[in-house]
């Protein structure tokens, strides 16, 4: 996938970029010498990962989702948007991402990479009492190269973090208060479409895998509604998240997840008792 031009900033807490070199040197053996010799060898950079964290931001931060999940839909009107994100097959989508690692003790000299064709292949939304939304994602690239310039960043007006204060959860549409919640998708994209003629890998794609999408939440021990539900194997559902930056809001939904523990808290300790609950994402019927 060509590079496209970087117009989207986000304000990022940690990034890193790997190539991905294959090296093959053959198995040959020579008269004289015990090491591989400095000829005969093929090195391939067969594409990159990245991986990044960052704070779930209200402003400008759609782009991350949209290529997170795969489907989009947008109503209202100025300034009242309603953006929907939603899974789909994420096929022909991908994005050109950049970072810049400044160079020297006092990182006055730009070093900037650009990774083409990139994908999300798994990411997770999280927070933990007192603390700000979390988003990170695990990025696969098919191409990757030091020589396009430095973009020069601009970031989203009025974007703010969703607090921990602006959190509320619900399952089956019962509050549930909790310590901390994540959802962790691991888009299953196959990373190992090597094709000849092509630099670096071709699109991974989700040809015939089910997404595996995990849903924690960690309530405090005040009722065996979650661990009967994990004993019975009943359904639950929605489980939805609602998160508030100002007057912007972002709604988290599950339709359907069934339990994979127990959630019975142990004994231990001087603290209030609290439930690890663990579930799979579940297609509604």
């Amino acid at each position: 996938t060509a590079a496209t031009p970087v117009t989207t900033f986000t304000e990022f807490e940690e990034w890193s970029t790997e190539a991905e070199i294959e090296i093959d040197r053959g198995d040959g053996y020579r008269a004289t010498g015990f090491l591989p010799g400095v000829t005969g060898t093929c090195r391939t950079v067969t594409g990159y990962k990245a991986s990044m964290k960052s704070r779930l931001w209200s402003v400008g931060f759609g782009t991350w989702l949209y290529h997170a999940l795969g489907a989009k839909a947008t109503t209202g009107s100025a300034p009242n948007y309603t953006h929907t994100f939603t899974m789909g097959t994420l096929c022909d989508l991908s994005f050109t991402a950049q970072d810049n690692t400044p160079q020297g003790a006092c990182g006055t000299t730009n070093s900037a990479q650009t990774l083409a064709g990139c994908k999300i292949a798994s990411w997770s939304i999280s927070q933990e009492a007192n603390k700000v939304a979390k988003f990170e994602a695990d990025i696969l690239a098919s191409t990757g190269t030091t020589a396009t310039a430095l973009a020069t960043p601009s970031y989203a007006a009025a974007a703010g973090p969703f607090c921990w204060a602006g959190l509320t959860i619900t399952v089956g549409g019962v509050a549930v208060p909790v310590k901390k919640w994540k959802l962790d998708v691991d888009n299953k994209l196959k990373d190992d479409r090597y094709l000849s003629g092509q630099t670096g890998r071709a699109e991974p794609v989700r040809f015939g895998d089910q997404v595996e999408a995990m849903l924690e939440f960690e309530p405090e021990w005040s009722a065996s509604t979650f661990q009967d539900a994990a004993l019975s194997g009943s359904i639950l559902g929605p489980f939805v998240a609602t998160l508030v930056s100002g007057s912007q809001q972002l709604v988290v939904t599950v339709q359907s997840f069934d339990l994979t523990n127990p959630t019975r808290p142990g004994l231990g300790g001087r603290e209030l008792l609290a439930q690890e609950v663990k579930g799979q994402v579940l297609q509604p019927a």
